[in-house]
């Protein structure tokens, strides 16, 4: 990999005194420096194609504001697919809409009726109530008035819990 010589370095293994004759900078080789310096020779591609647009985009900018002047005006006048697409910024915040705010409200929807509403209110407090209010029903039917009847209920109890104790 080549490696990019330093001013710094060369500067500095230029200036700095040597055990041994006096050296030119122009006699240093790039590879007693290189060991200093670990920058690549050239930037990356990205770094070039941004630079290219950077100046591409100074150049549009500069032909169509100042050389043209007026032609930016009549060109949005026209309007036009590409200028309704420039002028409404790529539709990101119509495409934001559809995936983040709309996919955030049908999960949340869909949590609200069917995690809230149908499991934990269904299973819950309601669904506590229900039980409640269905089981009070069965056992009011139960209900005669009658002492022997109570007496007879709890005869049975009394004989079931002697029954345990006794086999358990």
């Amino acid at each position: 990999m080549k490696r990019h010589v330093c001013l710094s370095a060369a500067l500095f293994a230029a200036c700095a005194p040597s055990a041994s004759a006096e050296v030119a900078p122009a006699e240093i080789a790039p590879a007693e420096i290189a060991p200093v310096c670990s920058m690549p020779v050239g930037a990356p591609l990205r770094v070039e194609l941004v630079s290219g647009d950077i100046l591409i985009g100074t150049f549009a900018a500069f032909w169509l504001y100042v050389l043209k002047e007026g032609m930016a005006r009549r060109m949005a006048d026209r309007g036009g697919v590409i200028h309704a697409f420039l002028y409404n910024k790529w539709y990101f915040d119509e495409l934001y809409d559809v995936v983040f705010v709309r996919g955030a409200k049908a999960v949340g929807d869909l949590f609200w009726k069917i995690g809230d509403v149908k499991i934990i209110d269904g299973l819950g407090p309601n669904g506590a109530a229900w039980a409640a209010l269905k089981s009070a029903a069965r056992l009011g039917k139960l209900q005669s008035g009658y002492v022997y009847h109570y007496a007879f209920v709890m005869l049975l109890g009394v004989a079931a819990f002697l029954a345990f104790a006794i086999y358990a």
